[in-house]
């Protein structure tokens, strides 16, 4: 594998949307730099960001934790006399921030030490030409002047004079748009952890002797994806509903797996190529019939001595959304004398939605909800 630079930087928002250690995406990358001798560094502000943010999922998970272990053992304790549900139930009643914060701390530096990704300090920064981009409105501040912004001026900094005092350049993986829009002489920023895996990829040399022969059979792969695509409709549902739980208005949301009406690939590219297996990363737009059920809040109003809400509404929707979204997909491929004898979907995973839009109202029915 020949590629420009031998030198990995991660941005904290790289690690966040890993989820720290296990993302598959993640551990991929650390895998494949391994392999073929890239080293993998993280500036001290960009660990620090790391620790602050795990403390921040911390408290929310301590809080996520504790209304499902209501729900379950309150609305939903019927099913706990089936022993095929009983282990569900139990859900630790008390979390040890501390405790557990020093647990997830000690994980994330194993997980560096055990990959290899150096710290490095920061101190080699140049404040005064971290002050001149803000004085002059210029990225990653911009013309709002954030001040929120200068660990990210500091980090794009230390990369600078980091590859300035190394003699080398670098790659910066980010996803933040601020980063991601910075221009360096000395680095080059990459934007996301799937760009990176297929720029990768392309850099070796199975690429080199298989990507021509594949080329049609994946452009037939797709067509025949779209087809199919249906039989994926639960996992679309599901990703919906279970961002649609977060807003407050749909209370006692339910749905039925939807329909998918339509779907576009905007983009795909390859994140994982092996002597018989293609994984690609597909950018989707999908349009979804999804009919829910829930009693909507948004313009009740809460009676707090009847401790209840009032003007709340049962609600009966059939409504058509639009998804953008991303996940992967597996290919089986066989080659023999330059010619594809077998090219077949196995699996398709990880899927991320980024953003939903109701392009299409149809309530079914709306009545006055009586508790």
């Amino acid at each position: 594998m020949i590629v420009k630079h031998n030198i990995i930087f991660l941005d904290t928002n790289i690690f966040e949307s890993e989820n720290f250690t296990e993302g598959k995406k993640l551990n991929q990358l650390l895998q494949l730099t391994k392999e073929n001798g890239i080293q993998i560094k993280i500036v001290d502000i960009a660990y620090q960001e790391c620790l602050k943010r795990i403390d921040v999922n911390l408290i929310k998970a301590k809080s996520t934790f504790k209304k499902a272990s209501a729900l379950l053992n309150n609305e939903g304790r019927v099913l706990r006399q089936l022993i095929q549900y009983k282990s569900h139930y139990n859900i630790p009643s008390k979390i040890d921030i501390e405790a557990d914060f020093q647990a997830l701390k000690n994980l994330f530096d194993n997980f560096l030490k055990e990959n290899s990704i150096e710290i490095v300090p920061s101190d080699i920064a140049n404040h005064e030409e971290i002050f001149s981009l803000y004085f002059e409105k210029k990225i990653p501040f911009g013309e709002n002047q954030k001040k929120d912004q200068f660990p990210d001026a500091f980090i794009l900094n230390t990369i600078e004079h980091w590859c300035r005092l190394n003699g080398m350049g670098a790659y910066l993986i980010s996803s933040d748009n601020d980063i991601v829009n910075f221009n360096s002489g000395r680095f080059e920023i990459v934007a996301g952890i799937v760009n990176m895996l297929n720029l990768l990829v392309e850099a070796s040399e199975l690429y080199d002797a298989v990507y021509e022969i594949l080329t049609d059979k994946i452009d037939i792969a797709i067509k025949d994806l779209k087809k199919s695509i249906n039989n994926y409709s639960d996992d679309f549902s599901i990703l919906l509903y279970n961002r649609l739980l977060t807003d407050p208005d749909y209370l006692e949301l339910e749905y039925d797996p939807g329909e998918i009406l339509k779907v576009e690939f905007p983009s795909l590219l390859i994140t994982s190529l092996e002597n018989n297996l293609i994984r690609l990363d597909l950018k989707a737009f999908v349009d979804i019939r999804l009919p829910l059920t829930y009693n909507d809040l948004s313009m009740a109003t809460y009676d707090r001595e009847d401790d209840r809400y009032w003007n709340v509404f049962h609600v009966e929707e059939n409504s058509i959304y639009r998804l953008d979204l991303s996940f992967s997909a597996d290919f089986e491929y066989e080659i023999k004398d330059k010619e594809v004898l077998n090219f077949s979907l196995t699996s398709i995973d990880d899927y991320s939605l980024y953003g939903y839009e109701k392009i299409e109202e149809s309530i079914q029915t709306r009545s006055e909800f009586a508790d």
